[in-house]
């Protein structure tokens, strides 16, 4: 679980670099987008760092 965590936080930290955009989609998959790319969410739809991580502790 802290490997995970670690990742996580890896792969959003380089996303926030790079002005890319990230998002959880299910239990299983997370997906990272360069700058020219777009994740359309719907609007209750609550943000991978807020809702997922505090899951996770």
């Amino acid at each position: 679980l802290v490997e995970l965590k670690r990742a996580i936080n890896k792969l959003k930290k380089t996303c926030e670099a790079i002005d890319g955009d990230i998002a959880g989609f299910g239990d299983d998959y997370l997906i990272v987008v360069p700058t020219f790319a777009e994740i359309y969410r719907s609007k209750d739809t609550p943000a991978v760092g807020a809702a997922s991580m505090n899951e996770m502790e």
